[in-house]
């Protein structure tokens, strides 16, 4: 950083002005900082508030969830690891499963927007959305490329299969 102020690192926008009309906040710090870790539901819910220290300043940043984001994700964490063996596996997984977590709500918003769901008796039938199921399909083809003896990727393959009924 030779010859640059410290204020010239990041462009800051403290009043970010989205191009959407309608920008969505989850406010759910964990599918970002895997240092999150929370044993119980209500350890889970008081960490949706900023940590109470003297010189916190919460940090939205933008994340962008669309088909290309999610498969270009998973390709650099399988990139990140060429050979998976058992001393790695439990990385992996975790990364790849905070994908699917962030594919999760991405799904829940589309179900909604597409109105997939129908009624039964005043219940709703919960399914998935086109644009979630037509990701998933795709991280499924590119899992089962990875060359393991161990059980990632298989069981979260079966696991994605049977949920999407694929």
């Amino acid at each position: 950083m030779k010859g640059k102020n410290m204020s010239d690192h990041h462009p800051l926008d403290v009043w970010p002005l989205p191009r959407e009309q309608k920008p969505m906040f989850i406010n759910e710090p964990w599918l970002i900082d895997d240092s999150i870790y929370f044993e119980s539901y209500k350890q889970m819910m008081s960490l949706r508030e900023p940590e109470d220290q003297p010189d916190n300043r919460r940090v939205y940043i933008p994340l962008d969830w669309n088909k290309s984001a999610f498969l270009r994700r998973l390709d650099h964490v399988l990139s990140k690891y060429p050979d998976i063996t058992w001393r790695n596996e439990s990385n992996v997984r975790s990364e790849v499963r905070s994908i699917l977590a962030q594919i999760e709500i991405y799904d829940q918003l589309w179900f909604v927007r597409e109105g997939n769901y129908k009624t039964d008796e005043n219940h709703m039938i919960c399914g998935h959305s086109q644009h979630a199921t037509i990701v998933i399909q795709e991280m499924i083809k590119r899992l089962e490329t990875v060359d393991t003896c161990e059980d990632f990727p298989y069981d979260i393959i079966d696991e994605l299969k049977k949920e999407y009924s694929l």
